[in-house]
């Protein structure tokens, strides 16, 4: 069916070109063109017109060919090689073409001209035949790309409230801790400070007794699920025990430092991507015993080991 379309396609392209307009200063590419197209029922005029640029040629042929009363025009100009041009009304269209002929054509020549021309007539016409339907708009989904990775912290802040058990002075009392994170989302640096309230004395010693510590530990997070993580630290912390009061009637007052070892978890929750918030465990190992002594007699001993209980909120800054 494919061919049959074609072939009735060519034969009304080229049987509605009744009138061809031939101009040329050779006398056989006229002779010629004729015996190329009369099987296609079209008729050869020759005319005489001077040959205009090939920028206003499409021009030229346009009012020749409606002044003439003629379907299509055939120009076969010379100027060193020639160059053939084939207008059609119809479709308003041209085709242009070389040909390696010099003039005056021999009879070779000029029958490959004239069947040249019969080609690009036909070419014009068929053109203007939508051979197949042509497909139906593609709906292009244009997807946005993902959001880039949120970017890692690299300061936050650290506040943690909570108890202290095994202090000096009392079994347990309350703990606060102010610290700052350099990168709290990796492998980090925290530093903090922890502060109690002093532990009041009554016995052979008589007064308050103060128990502060700074930290550098190391701080690593582990992620257990979606929004939640497991926090494991590591580190050195420096206390300041202070006791104050009166022993035996006289005024004491001594300041010791005394460096532990720091170990501690937490578990965090993520309330957004810059606020975390759960609980911690801390312990704190001190290096040296801490004794007090009235002569022979001991009044108080500070515990080696204390621990740390509270509710954390980390909120990153930068």
């Amino acid at each position: 069916m494919l061919r049959i379309a074609i072939a009735l396609a060519l034969t009304a392209g080229t049987a509605n070109a009744d009138t061809l307009l031939v101009i040329s200063t050779d006398p056989a590419f006229a002779s010629a063109v004729d015996a190329a197209v009369s099987p296609d029922q079209v008729s050869v005029r020759s005319a005489d017109l001077a040959t205009p640029s090939l920028e206003t040629i499409a021009v030229a042929s346009r009012d020749a060919t409606t002044r003439e009363h003629a379907d299509a025009a055939a120009w076969l100009v010379f100027a060193g090689g020639s160059t053939l041009i084939v207008y059609d009304r119809t479709v308003d269209r041209m085709l242009v073409r070389s040909l390696p002929y010099a003039s005056p054509l021999d009879a070779a020549q000029a029958a490959e001209a004239g069947r040249v021309t019969r080609t690009m007539l036909r070419a014009l016409r068929i053109a203007e035949v939508p051979m197949v339907r042509p497909p139906p708009p593609v709906a292009v989904v244009v997807t946005p790309p993902p959001p880039p990775p949120p970017r890692p912290g690299v300061l936050a802040v650290e506040l943690d409230g909570g108890v202290r058990v095994r202090g000096p002075g009392a079994t347990a009392g309350p703990l606060a801790t102010l610290g700052v994170i350099w990168h709290p989302d990796r492998l980090g640096l925290a530093v903090a400070l922890r502060l109690a309230p002093a532990a009041e004395l009554d016995g052979a010693f008589v007064g308050q007794i103060s128990d502060h510590s700074l930290a550098a530990t190391l701080r690593l997070p582990l992620r257990v699920a979606r929004r939640t993580e497991a926090i494991a630290t590591a580190g050195l912390a420096l206390h300041r025990v202070a006791l104050e009061g009166m022993l035996d009637g006289s005024p004491r007052v001594e300041v010791r430092f005394d460096p532990a070892a720091r170990f501690g978890i937490a578990g965090l929750i993520a309330l957004g991507p810059a606020v975390r918030v759960g609980a911690s465990v801390s312990v704190d190992w001190l290096l040296r015993r801490q004794a007090y002594a009235a002569g022979e007699t001991q009044v108080l001993s500070v515990p080696p080991v204390q621990v740390g209980v509270g509710l954390v909120l980390v909120a990153r800054i930068l």
